[in-house]
């Protein structure tokens, strides 16, 4: 697990602390399982979301919070917040938590989990069914006498990892 501290506002902060009075559980728990709930709503964003520009959102901090997280979700979250363009990943996390309240408060709490499933099983299927693009010619103009040879190494996210010149 990986431990990861950031700070929320006082509204947002009442509602995971009613919700820890609800559930008996800790503050960290509460906020683990909301995440490991809603990151396929942060995945669509990665997935269609045009890059943002750079804002610096008005937060009110009131409270910090310590959130003990899987490595993988972790690195997910480090991964979409560069794609993004986010100011930093605590705007993700706390994204993540507006979405669920409203969510919860919208459509109930069984009826959003179940369209969060749903979404779930589309991006899974999405990612099982990724096809490769090949793409002819050139992307940077070189002299024609010159081809270089190259392979890319990607994870299962698309996340370019490493380039091999043959």
């Amino acid at each position: 697990m990986k431990e990861y501290e950031f700070v929320i506002g006082k509204n947002l902060f009442e509602k995971i602390k009613s919700l820890k009075d609800k559930r008996g559980e800790s503050i960290s728990t509460i906020i683990r399982n909301i995440i490991l709930k809603v990151i396929p709503v942060l995945e669509k964003k990665h997935l269609k979301e045009e890059r943002r520009k750079k804002d610096y959102p008005l937060v009110m901090a009131t409270n910090k919070i310590k959130v003990f997280l899987p490595e993988k979700v972790y690195n997910e979250l480090k991964v979409i917040h560069d794609h993004l363009n986010t100011f930093s990943i605590a705007t993700l996390v706390r994204e993540i938590l507006e979405v669920y309240f409203y969510g919860v408060e919208r459509f109930g709490e069984k009826e959003f989990e179940r369209k969060i499933k749903k979404l779930k099983e589309k991006i899974d299927d999405f990612k099982k069914n990724k096809r490769w693009v090949k793409k002819e010619g050139q992307d940077i103009p070189t002299t024609p006498t010159k081809l270089y040879f190259y392979l890319m190494y990607h994870d299962e996210n698309f996340c370019l990892r490493k380039i091999k010149f043959l």
